[in-house]
Order: C-alpha cells, then structure tokens, then sequence
C-alpha cells in the first residue's frame, strides 16, 4: 500500500503574474481615458509573482497548513527561473514543478486601473504543451486529493484529459476539476 503522505496536489495551468500599479489621480470613466495610442503612462510598481490555479490554489490550501504538491510545466526561461525563486523564496520547494528547454513560460498582465473593470494580457507558453509525460504520477499516488486547474486553457490537454482525469481519479479515490473558459 502507497503512503498517502501529501494531502493536496495542485495541479495543471501554472504562469508568472505580472500587475503593475496605475498611479491615477482623480475619476477615470473609461479605459481610453487612461490608455491613449503614443502616451507614456507613469506607472507604480509591479508585482511579480507565481500565479495561474496551480500557484493560486495550491499556495493557498498550503498557508492554510495543508500538506499541498504542485504539478506545473515551465520554460527555462527569464519567467519560468522567476517563477522557481518566487516559490523558493516564499514558498518553499515544490518537486512537481518541470522546467523544460525551448518552451516559454507562460506569463499574465493584469490591467488594473482604478474604477475600471480589470482585464488580462495572457501567453499560454508551457502550458500549451503540457501533457501526461508532464505529470509526476509518483506524486499524485502520494496524495488523497488533486485538484486539475483550467484544462480548456491547455491545448495539448484536450486530447490527453480524460487519460489523465482517469489515471488520477484511479490513484487518488478523489478528483476536483476546476474549470476556465477561454
């Protein structure tokens, strides 16, 4: 009988979570009073951190003191080497996160100006190719629970996801599909 020593696998859809601040004084009605084609718009800082629902959830169940595994593809990249130091600095090490050459990490901008509906700039990257020789099936056997985040966003997955859902239904008992539209 496999040790079932990991609560939590967060697995699937992992990038790097760019939001820069919009230093705004005063009332904005709408997005074009803001972003105007050929204007330099001072802006705050950025925060960079790990994002996507593997890095959201998974970090999240953990800080709540459950023992939490992540399963993520990432490029070896600029991104993708932010992404490990952020996780390592803030974190701790997760052992299901791969780092692969030749692809490029998947990043998001999110656009926040104060008094307008956010909206996103995203690169799928890795994730794109992601797939079942990309899931670490040692670590999932380890756990009671995986929760699979976005699966309509990677687009190798659709064609391997019912193999994967199986394969893990069949090593957990337990599965949580969280879902995104595209």
């Amino acid at each position: 009988m496999i040790k079932k020593d990991i609560e939590i696998i967060s697995a699937g859809h992992t990038c790097l979570d760019l939001i820069p601040a919009f230093t705004i004084d005063g009332k904005v009605d709408k997005m074009t009073d803001v972003l105007v084609p050929g204007k330099m718009i001072n802006m705050g800082q950025c925060v960079v951190v790990g994002g996507g629902p593997v890095t959201n959830a998974g970090v999240s169940i953990r800080r709540l003191g459950v023992k939490t595994e992540l399963i993520g593809k990432i490029g070896n990249d600029d991104f993708g080497k932010q992404i490990l130091r952020w996780y390592e600095e803030h974190e701790g090490h997760f052992k299901g996160i791969k780092m692969v050459d030749g692809e490029s990490t998947s990043y998001t901008i999110a656009i926040c100006i104060p008094g307008i509906d956010r909206f996103y700039l995203h690169h799928c990257g890795a994730n794109d190719t992601f797939g079942y020789d990309d899931m670490n099936f040692d670590l999932v056997k380890q756990s009671k629970l995986m929760l699979f985040g976005y699966p309509p966003w990677m687009r190798n997955l659709i064609f391997q996801f019912l193999i994967q859902v199986a394969m893990a239904t069949k090593l957990t008992g337990r599965l949580f599909l969280k879902t995104g539209c595209r």
